[in-house]
């Protein structure tokens, strides 16, 4: 099982493919398996694709100490650095995004171009949750089994059950099979929410080309975070996608590597 050592934990990651490098940051509660299940797949012929557990998922470590997107993105650059990676593009997935946000603010020599999907705005003024999603994503009652289902029901576009039964069925199988501990998710959602950094970004001080996807039926961060988002970014281009809601790359994957590849030529 291929491990680094980075901002003193040790992260699970995995190499596929051949070309520019690729990295990819996944969002609360989700790791490699979910990118196996996703983008991976399709983003293999073109790319060298990097992609790991964040600290406390998977087969990472989990440490004590609270989280924030400030020390995952430090985490981030360790293992390029354990990687012998100079700079890549990047691909995070909402607290992902935030996390590739961080590290081009601060780094801007070591992310090429980031692709920020379903991301929350890092400020107060961000669109929170509609109150049907908070109601989902905030309930504890029932068995595990129901809690993951209505999870990802509420996570995406209204009929993707129905359209993609298998899709949604695998996506259910992955979270019970993966459950990791409640400490991990607080941790990790705390992360994203306490992070306020873009109200500290002077104009057109953040100057990495980003690529800002989102799903039109985004409950969880809707898509008014983004022309926030691109509001502060000068070098940004916003695409909403259709048929989508917050797991973009679970429910739109063909749709995402074609903006994707359109973005960061191989």
């Amino acid at each position: 099982m291929p491990t680094v050592l980075s901002n003193g934990i040790r992260l699970f990651y995995e190499k596929h493919g051949r070309g520019q490098p690729l990295l990819l940051i996944a969002g609360v509660g989700q790791g490699v398996l979910f990118w196996r299940l996703t983008l991976l797949p399709l983003l293999i012929p073109h790319y060298e694709v990097i992609l790991f557990d964040n600290r406390g998922m998977g087969d990472s470590e989990m440490p004590d100490d609270p989280f924030t997107v400030e020390i995952m993105a430090e985490d981030t650059r360790g293992l390029m650095r354990a990687l012998g990676l100079n700079q890549a593009a990047m691909i995070g997935h909402s607290l992902g995004g935030a996390i590739g946000f961080e590290l081009a603010k601060n780094s801007p020599e070591k992310v090429k171009k980031l692709v920020m999907m379903s991301a929350l705005y890092p400020g107060p003024q961000a669109v929170p949750p509609s109150p049907r999603a908070l109601e989902v994503l905030t309930s504890r009652e029932g068995d595990l089994f129901e809690l993951i289902q209505r999870g990802i029901r509420i996570a995406t576009a209204p009929d993707f059950e129905r359209r993609n039964p298998h899709r949604f069925s695998a996506m259910v199988r992955l979270n019970l099979e993966r459950t990791q501990s409640a400490a991990m998710y607080v941790k990790q959602s705390q992360a994203g929410l306490f992070y306020l950094a873009i109200d500290h970004l002077a104009d057109n001080a953040f100057i990495t080309p980003t690529l800002l996807l989102y799903g039109e039926n985004d409950e969880v961060t809707p898509a008014a975070n983004g022309v926030l988002i691109q509001e502060k970014i000068a070098a940004s281009q916003l695409i909403r996608i259709p048929e989508a809601g917050h797991l973009l790359p679970l429910e739109q994957t063909e749709a995402c590597v074609r903006e994707i590849r359109a973005f960061i030529p191989a």
